[in-house]
C-alpha cells in the first residue's frame, strides 16, 4: 500500500506539467491589448526621471521661508528669536538665482535658523529666504573697501561656498558674537536627541489599570516639563516644543467645548504667552517697528471677538501677560500702535472725542456696529452701557462711547434720568 501511495504521488507530480501548457498558449492571444497601456506609460516616468537628479546637485542654500501677515517671519515650534538686524545686503551664490544680489533687507537670527527678509521699495516686504545653521560651518568678518561683510562658510553638505553679508548700518560685531555662540551650541543636535520615541506595546497598559497609570504618568510628565520650563529662561527655550505640544493639545480640547467653555480657554491660551518676544536686546533700533508688526499678529483673535475694536488698556493688559517677564511700558505700546498704518498693518489706533484711546480694524466701521447695537436695543426695547459690554464681550468705556457713535449717528436716542443713561430705537429713522 506504502509504494501504492509513493507511486501515485509521482504520478500525480508527473502529470502536473501538462496542465501548464495550455496556461502557456492561453495569454499568448490576450497579450497584445494587456501590453497597450504600459505603451503610454512612459512619457509619465520620463519626467520623474528629469527631475530626480537635479535634487543633489543643485542645493539652494537660502530657502524661501513664510512670513506673518505682519510681515515677520513665522518661526518654527522649536525656534526662537534671538537677534536682529535692519539694512543687511546679500550676497548669494550663483546658485541661489531667485534672490537679488546686494539688495538690502532684515535679518533674523534665531537659534535654529537666519533668516533675512527683503525689503522692498515703500518699505514693503515682498520675501523671505532662510539658512539653516546646520549647513554653516563657520562666520568670519571682513572689510572690502567701505563694506563691512560677514563671511558664511558652508559645509560640503550645503554644497560649500561662501555668502556674503553686507551690514550697512554698522553693528555686526554682537551679531555675529550670538551667531558664532549658537554654531558652538549646536541647538538643532539637541533637538534631534529630544524626539520622542515611540512607546512600545506592554499588557501594564492594558485594561482599565492600564489606562489610569499611562495617564498619571502623562500628567506627571506634562507637571514636570512645566515646571522645568518655568525655571529660568534658558530652560524655558529649550522646553518650548513640549510647550507647543501641550498648546495644540489645549487647542484640540477647545474645538469639543461649547462657545463659553472654548471662549474661556481661549481666554487661558491668550495668557500662556508669546514664545519669542521682541525686546529692545534683540530688536535695538527696529523695536517699535517689530513690536508693532508682532502686537498686530497677537491681537488677531482679541480684535475679532471684540468685534472689530478692542480698548487700549484691554490690548496692554493682554499682551504684557503674553509677552511674560518682558513687560512694555504704555507708551512703548502707543508709539507701535502709531506705526500701524506706516507699516501698512490691518489696524488703526483712532481716539474718540472723549478721550478713549481703542486699536480699530482698518475693515471696521462704525455704520455697521451702530446697526448691531441697533438689533440688540430692539430685541431688549432698551439698553445701557452695561448691557452692551456684557452681551459684545467689551470694556464698559468701549461700549458707553459706542453707544454715544451710534446716537450721533441717529440710530438710537437716550433718556438720561435719576436711573442712569438708558438708549432707545430710534423710530423716527425708521419712519423716513
Amino acid at each position: 500500500q506504502r509504494m501504492r501511495r509513493l507511486v501515485g504521488v509521482q504520478s500525480s507530480k508527473s502529470h502536473q506539467p501538462p496542465p501548464q501548457q495550455p496556461l502557456q498558449h492561453q495569454p499568448l492571444q490576450h497579450q497584445p491589448p494587456q501590453h497597450q497601456p504600459p505603451q503610454h506609460q512612459p512619457p509619465q516616468h520620463q519626467q520623474p526621471t528629469r527631475l530626480q537628479p537635479t535634487v543633489p546637485v543643485v542645493f539652494t542654500t537660502w530657502t524661501p521661508t513664510f512670513l506673518s501677515p505682519s510681515h515677520r517671519p513665522v518661526l518654527d515650534s522649536d525656534e526662537v528669536e534671538v537677534m536682529l538686524r535692519n539694512a543687511i545686503g546679500l550676497v548669494p551664490l550663483p546658485k541661489d538665482s531667485d534672490l537679488t544680489p546686494r539688495s538690502k533687507g532684515v535679518l533674523y537670527l534665531t537659534n535654529m535658523r537666519v533668516i533675512w527678509v527683503n525689503e522692498a521699495t515703500g518699505g514693503s516686504y515682498n520675501s523671505a529666504y532662510a539658512l539653516r545653521h546646520e549647513y554653516v560651518s563657520s562666520v568670519t568678518l571682513k572689510t572690502v573697501g567701505r563694506d563691512k561683510l560677514v563671511s558664511i562658510k558652508l559645509t560640503s553638505a550645503a554644497g560649500g561656498g561662501e555668502p556674503l553679508l553686507i551690514f550697512h548700518e554698522g553693528h555686526r560685531s554682537a551679531f555675529l558674537e550670538k551667531w558664532a555662540q549658537i554654531l558652538r551650541e549646536q541647538p538643532w543636535i539637541q533637538k534631534a536627541k529630544a524626539e520622542p520615541t515611540r512607546a512600545q506595546f506592554s499588557t501594564a497598559g492594558a485594561g482599565v489599570s492600564g489606562i489610569m497609570r499611562t495617564i498619571d504618568q502623562t500628567t506627571k510628565q506634562t507637571d514636570e516639563t512645566m515646571n522645568q520650563a518655568f525655571t529660568d529662561l534658558k530652560a524655558l527655550m529649550e522646553n518650548a516644543k513640549q510647550m507647543v505640544l501641550l498648546a495644540e493639545k489645549f487647542r484640540a480640547i477647545q474645538a469639543k467645548l461649547s462657545t463659553e467653555e472654548s471662549n474661556q480657554l481661549s481666554d487661558y491660551m491668550v495668557s500662556m504667552g508669546i514664545s519669542s518676544p521682541v525686546t529692545r536686546e534683540t530688536a535695538g533700533s527696529l523695536f517699535h517697528s517689530e513690536l508693532a508688526k508682532q502686537l498686530a499678529d497677537f491681537l488677531a483673535r482679541p480684535v475679532e471677538r471684540a468685534g472689530g475694536v478692542l480698548a487700549m488698556t484691554d490690548a496692554y493688559c493682554l499682551f504684557n501677560r503674553a509677552r511674560g517677564t518682558e513687560l512694555i511700558s504704555p507708551e512703548d505700546l502707543k508709539q507701535a500702535c502709531l506705526l500701524f498704518e506706516p507699516l501698512h498693518l490691518p489696524y488703526v489706533l483712532r481716539k474718540f472725542e472723549s478721550g478713549v484711546l481703542v486699536i480699530q480694524s482698518a475693515q471696521h466701521s462704525d455704520s455697521e456696529t451702530s446697526k448691531r447695537i441697533t438689533e440688540f436695543i430692539k430685541r431688549a426695547e432698551k439698553g445701557t452701557a452695561w448691557d452692551w459690554a456684557r452681551h459684545a464681550n467689551i470694556s464698559l468705556a468701549l461700549a458707553q462711547q459706542q453707544l454715544l457713535t451710534a446716537e450721533e449717528s441717529g440710530w438710537l436716542c437716550r433718556d438720561d434720568s435719576w436711573e442712569g443713561l438708558v438708549f432707545y430705537p430710534n423710530f423716527f429713522i425708521e419712519a423716513k
